[in-house]
């Protein structure tokens, strides 16, 4: 992929999903082949691999299908220095949205599928959608 496609001209959107040890696998990969990480952004559902990769200086997203309350998302900022959040858009609301840009983090929801959906989520004053789909 990265020898491939311009990754340092586009952002790129990386889920990791598997193992703890993955995060510790990405992190030398990106030293060893000294990958430009200024456009990629790495997101977990798993609080280990934050973590490890909270130690570097990537951009981190915090995936969530669930609904977070506020003190939930301060606490996750705090932890694992999250520059945003990816948040199912079923769980995602004005609140969670003013309060997560107060604290100069970014809100991104998952998966918009379609355009009644997306139509839905124009209110919320989002920095972006994630979609399998184009709309």
């Amino acid at each position: 992929f990265f020898q491939q496609f311009p990754y340092t001209t586009f952002p790129v959107y990386v889920v990791l999903k598997g193992r703890d040890e993955l995060a510790k696998i990405l992190c030398a990969f990106l030293v060893n082949n000294q990958i430009r990480t200024t456009n990629l952004y790495f997101a977990s559902f798993n609080g280990n691999h934050l973590e490890y990769l909270s130690y570097y200086p990537l951009q981190l997203i915090y995936l969530s299908e669930n609904k977070l309350d506020l003190r939930m998302i301060l606490y996750i900022v705090q932890k694992y220095k999250v520059s945003a959040f990816a948040l199912s858009w079923m769980n995602v609301d004005e609140e969670i949205v003013h309060y997560i840009h107060s604290l100069h983090k970014n809100v991104f929801v998952y998966t918009v599928q379609n355009t009644v959906v997306m139509d839905s989520l124009k209110r919320l004053e989002l920095d972006g959608l994630v979609s399998d789909v184009l709309l």
